[in-house]
């Protein structure tokens, strides 16, 4: 009896293990395991008023999606735009986010759609710790993930949909990737 409570036991921890695993959903606390980062805290945008800083947060957040779309698009001369206005956005008050906007400034002054696309990579990430700091949206945001960008190296980027639009391949392999976790 016993050695069959002992087998039941077994295998009731089994099921939950495989469970958990098959879990195809992340929380936002795994998804800072999955993309490859430590969390650190952000300083913060201004002096004091957190209402003030989730907006200047929520700015960047979104000229970004504008600089995504662009290169789902493969649009070089739209990428520059886009990242103009986001290192535009940065000032020098909020040296947290000279990455931010140095990486933005790399996107405006290149022409080619490759290299722009990894520099995005790297602000990918920035923006990535960025929401995890600030308030930056009202809906879900959708940490995405391709496996084939970068010689199969892979890359994350932050989305508004939760379809995917891929921004490293474009047109070519517009609907590649998955949904890696949410940003609430």
């Amino acid at each position: 009896m016993k050695n069959q409570l002992n087998i039941f036991f077994s295998f009731l921890i089994i099921s939950a293990i495989v469970a958990c695993g098959g879990n195809t959903e992340q929380t936002n606390d795994t998804a800072e395991n999955t993309h490859g980062h430590e969390h650190r805290v952000m300083p913060e945008l201004t002096d004091g008023d957190p209402k003030v800083a989730n907006e200047q947060a929520a700015t960047i957040v979104n000229l970004y999606f504008d600089l995504k779309d662009a290169l789902v698009q493969t649009d070089a001369t739209s990428a520059q735009a886009a990242a103009k206005k986001l290192a535009d956005a940065i000032t020098e008050s909020e040296e947290a986010f000279t990455s931010i906007k140095s990486n933005a400034l790399v996107i405006a002054n290149e022409t080619d759609v490759e290299a722009q696309r990894t520099t995005f990579h790297e602000l990918s990430d920035e923006v990535f710790q960025l929401t995890k700091a600030y308030d930056v949206s009202e809906a879900t945001l959708y940490l995405q993930y391709c496996p084939m960008a970068f010689d199969d190296a892979g890359a994350y980027w932050i989305a508004k949909e939760e379809q995917i639009a891929n921004p490293y391949f474009g047109d070519k392999m517009l609907r590649c990737g998955s949904v890696s976790a949410t940003i609430d």
